[in-house]
């Protein structure tokens, strides 16, 4: 076995391989997967368009072939397939009695035309596709109506006239002839009345939608109108206007091959009942651009490729084509360098791009963004590149090849090696099977993407890149019923298996300050795969964006993800993480995060003590980490309790009681999650009067201003004294029971003699 290098990344363009002037290789976008490795070796015509080269754009192309020329010099015009095109006004002159009448003679296209479709008066469209429309003919204003009636003559030519217009002769003022037939172009001569309503921004925009160029077929040997994207590939090398190939420089055989594919039917339904071809061709261009880059864009169409191998180019189109040859180790001369893994600057997982479409007046339109999510998923980001589809004017082919081209990049594999004599039978855009135990490929697909032939070594040096059936099927596409792709039968580095068993259990987690908060326990099956490192984990409330993330390292196959929001939905995913590549995501699956639903305990030791007005409650609290607070319900009886307070510490004062007001309270605890505890019981507490002894059974009760009567006795406390009578005073009663009283006393009990002053009682 030779020796064996493996790439990682990829090499530069320079230090891949030199190109043989003998093999050149023209690729649409689809071949132009290798990007600079091979740039050296492969012309990508491809490339230009994939990242926005010089060539004219999609909305540019649309916006000037649909733009009337006011000047009799232009660059000549080419249509294949349908288009939308104006032209320029080689001819103009004025007539009528009042000089109202405005005669126009439009050149549209270099070649005769198959049919003119549709006339377009700046925004409206009228179609002319009953037949009645043919060289020479012409149609007055009415056909359009409204307005238009009588100021609106069109004479129609597609290309084949040997005389002029008779029309136009007769009312010329200076001079178009006979001899003025435009012949072997579709022009158009246009008659408009004046009228200031009609025409009050001046000339109008006229364009047309036509059949264009027809081809010759070598498969029936007859020329006719077609779109057919090989065939029309086939025209512009041999036409004069394009690279005018005699006979012999190019190949027909697999100019019929590419043909066919491109006639395939493929399906755009599951039951196979709405169908289009394969490839198509469709648009216009200007002599004046550059031939490689008229090339390239026409070969976008195909997703094909272009080459020249002793001198004659060959054609091919967008197809997957078995292996016509096998290469083993012995076929082999030196160092096998192996590219695994494209530049991070050639790398996207998503294509976004631009086509014509008919339907909105032939503008340039935006096609349904094509992404791969696995590899969106193995990439960790977002990247998407611009492609433009200048000859395609269906989103369903526009998608189609833009998904080809994420496939085929996406093939990571390019393979240069050496080859002993074997490798003369090969020649660019060959498929051959490549059998290398080393690598633990067995007849595994590669196309050859350069070839050179090195004298003095005697060798054929080459580069092969990866070929997959499935980067050219489409969603309904059955007609390649090519068996899969032979895979690596050793461990392979690229391609890890996704974890499996992907759990979600609600949970509690416990946080710094001690509280517990709600959580979600994920777990899974590790991958099967001997280089995973880590797994990623990613999370996101259902249907937000974007993912949060987190790496758990192996052999770890689990993690809580905390908090979250009780009652919320989460997805969540993992993947395996290895050097070199990431596995799939897993299904998403999603859980609901759920509260905390453990008890605290509830407080302890409580005590009430009865003051004043109020009540003093104290307790120890339970020993729970994550503890909030401590309800404080009372009640007059031994039922009915009502929540009164809460407490964060282990002791609450509640005021605002009257004398004598009895109270039984129960305590209970309170988490963060809301969580309770039960009801610790205290009392009954009973409120004290502040003269309790002083009023004794002959208590005073109400508010406001009371009259005593005689006879009423208050005694003070311990001292012996006695207030006699009291009768004919008013006192004030604060609302709460008690007296504050002040009065001069006749005489005091127990006193040795008499006399006056004054006491207070309380």
């Amino acid at each position: 076995m030779p020796p064996i290098a493996i790439a990682v990344v990829a090499a530069a363009a320079s230090a891949i391989v030199a190109t043989a002037p003998a093999v050149i290789a023209i690729l649409g976008v689809q071949g132009a997967i290798i990007a600079g490795a091979v740039l050296g070796a492969v012309i990508s015509v491809g490339l230009g368009m994939l990242f926005q080269g010089s060539q004219k754009s999609v909305q540019q192309n649309a916006q000037d072939s649909k733009q009337l020329i006011r000047s009799p010099v232009s660059p000549r015009r080419v249509v294949y397939g349908r288009a939308k095109i104006s032209g320029s006004i080689v001819y103009a002159f004025s007539g009528g009695v009042y000089q109202e009448k405005l005669w126009l003679v439009i050149a549209l296209t270099a070649h005769p035309i198959d049919a003119f479709e549709a006339i377009h008066i700046n925004d409206e469209s009228f179609s002319l596709l009953d037949g009645s429309i043919y060289s020479g003919g012409t149609m007055s204003g009415g056909r359009f109506g409204g307005s238009k009636t009588g100021k609106f003559v069109l004479g129609l030519y597609d290309g084949t006239q040997t005389v002029a217009d008779a029309g136009l002769i007769s009312a010329s003022p200076d001079g178009w002839s006979s001899a003025h037939k435009l012949q072997g172009c579709a022009y158009a001569i246009v008659n408009l009345t004046f009228d200031k309503d009609l025409f009050q921004n001046g000339i109008p925009n006229v364009s047309f939608t036509i059949r264009g160029k027809k081809v010759f077929d070598p498969r029936s040997s007859s020329t006719y109108w077609t779109d057919n994207w090989a065939l029309c590939i086939r025209d512009y090398l041999t036409s004069s206007d394009g690279l005018a190939c005699a006979s012999g420089e190019y190949d027909d055989a697999t100019i019929i091959a590419a043909a066919n594919i491109s006639d395939e039917a493929v399906p755009l339904n599951l039951s196979g009942t709405l169908t289009q071809p394969r490839y198509r061709l469709n648009g216009s261009f200007t002599l004046d651009e550059k031939p490689i880059d008229i090339m390239e864009q026409m070969l976008t169409a195909g997703a094909g490729a272009l080459t020249y191998v002793a001198g004659a180019y060959q054609l091919f189109a967008g197809a997957y084509v078995s292996p016509s040859a096998t290469l083993t180790a012995s076929d082999f001369a030196g160092t096998i360098e192996v590219q695994t893994k494209p530049t991070r600057a050639e790398l996207f997982n998503g294509i976004k791009g631009t086509y014509v479409e008919p339907q909105k007046y032939w503008q340039a339109a935006e096609f349904l963004n094509i992404q791969d999510s696995t590899a969106r998923a193995a990439d960790g980001e977002d990247i998407w590149r611009e492609v433009e589809y200048r000859f395609v004017i269906n989103q369903d082919h526009a998608r189609r090849l833009a998904l080809q081209t994420l496939k085929r990049m996406r093939a990571p594999l390019v393979v240069k090696a050496p080859l002993r004599y074997a490798g003369l039978t090969l020649k660019v855009w060959d498929t051959v099977a490549l059998t290398l135990p080393d690598f633990g490929w067995s007849a595994k697909p590669f196309r050859v993407v350069a070839w050179s032939f090195d004298p003095a070594q005697g060798t054929v040096n080459a580069t092969f890149q990866e070929e997959q059936v499935a980067a050219y099927a489409w969603t309904y596409d059955v007609a390649a019923g090519v068996p899969n792709v032979p895979t690596t039968t050793l461990v392979d580095p690229l391609t890890i298996p996704a974890p499996t068993g992907l759990t979600i259990a609600a949970t509690t987690a416990l946080q710094g300050d001690g509280g517990t908060v709600p959580a979600l326990a994920v777990s899974w099956t590790a991958a099967a795969h001997p280089f995973v490192t880590a797994y990623e984990v990613n999370w996101r409330v259902t249907g937000s964006t974007p993912w949060a993330t987190v790496q758990v390292a192996d052999p770890s196959t689990r993690f809580v993800i905390a908090p979250v929001l009780s009652g919320v939905g989460y997805d969540v995913r993992v993947r395996a993480i290895a050097q070199l590549a990431s596995s799939p995501w897993t299904g998403t699956a999603t859980a609901t995060g759920a509260p905390d639903t453990t008890a605290p305990g509830a407080p302890t030791g409580a005590t009430v003590t009865a003051v004043p007005k109020g009540f003093v409650i104290r307790w120890t609290n339970a020993a729970d980490a994550d503890l909030d607070n401590v309800e404080v319900w009372e009640s007059p009886t031994t039922s009915g309790y009502y929540q009164v307070a809460r407490s964060r510490t282990n002791f609450i004062t509640l005021s605002g009681y009257n004398p004598a007001d009895v109270r039984y309270f129960a305590i209970r605890s309170v988490d963060r999650s809301g969580n309770t505890s039960g009801f610790a019981f205290i009392g009954p507490a009973t409120v004290p009067r502040n003269a309790t002894n002083d009023i004794a059974s002959n208590a005073i009760t109400g508010s406001g201003n009371v009259a005593l009567t005689a006879g009423i006795s208050l005694t003070r406390p311990g001292s012996g004294y006695a207030f006699g009578s009291l009768g004919g005073l008013t006192i004030t009663l604060n609302g709460d029971g008690r007296a504050i009283i002040f009065a001069r006393a006749p005489y005091l009990n127990g006193s040795t003699g008499s006399g006056s002053g004054s006491g207070g009682s309380e």
